[in-house]
C-alpha cells in the first residue's frame, strides 16, 4: 500500500511540475532586417520565460541581451527557443550582435552608437580605450587650467 501511495504521489508531483513548467511565458520575437519585433519586452517577477525567436532574413544573426546574459545564433530562416530568467520585473531589450548599428533597440543606445562607437556589450580594449581618452581629457583640462606663473618684472 505504501509504494502504491508513493507511486501516485511522486506522480502527482511531477506532473504538477511539467505543468508549471509548461506554463512558463512565451514570448515570440521576429527578426527582419536586422530588428527585432517587438523591441524590448516586459518580464513578470521570478518567472522563467521562453523566447522564440525566427530570423526572417537571409543571413544569420546573433540574439544577445545585455539585460539578461543570453546569446544564441539563430541562422537564416530558422527559429530558435531559450529560456531566461527567473528574473526581476522590467522592460528588457536586445539587439542582434552581428548587426549592432541597425539593431539597437533605445533611442539612448543609437545616439550614442552613432556619437561615440557605443556597443551594448563593449570589448577589453575598448574599455582600454575609453579609460585611457578620459585620462588624457582630465591631464589636458588640469594643464590648459593652471594658474601661469605672473612674470618677473625688470627692477
Amino acid at each position: 500500500m505504501n509504494r502504491i501511495a508513493l507511486g501516485f504521489a511522486l506522480a502527482l508531483t511531477a506532473a504538477s511540475a511539467s505543468s508549471a513548467f509548461a506554463a512558463a511565458d512565451v514570448y515570440r520575437l521576429t527578426l527582419k532586417n536586422h530588428k527585432f519585433s517587438p523591441e524590448g519586452v516586459t518580464i513578470p517577477a521570478g518567472k522563467k520565460v521562453k523566447f522564440a525567436v525566427k530570423n526572417l532574413g537571409a543571413t544569420p544573426a546573433e540574439f544577445e541581451s545585455g539585460d539578461f546574459k543570453a546569446e544564441k545564433v539563430i541562422p537564416a530562416g530558422k527559429e530558435v527557443e531559450l529560456y531566461v530568467g527567473p528574473l526581476t520585473h522590467g522592460s528588457y531589450e536586445f539587439h542582434d550582435e552581428y548587426h549592432e548599428a541597425q539593431s539597437e533597440s533605445s533611442v539612448a543606445g543609437k545616439m550614442l552608437h552613432t556619437l561615440v562607437g557605443y556597443t551594448a556589450c563593449p570589448a577589453g580594449t575598448q574599455i582600454a580605450a575609453y579609460l585611457a581618452t578620459l585620462a588624457v581629457i582630465v591631464g589636458l583640462a588640469r594643464f590648459v587650467g593652471r594658474p601661469q606663473p605672473a612674470a618677473r618684472q625688470a627692477a
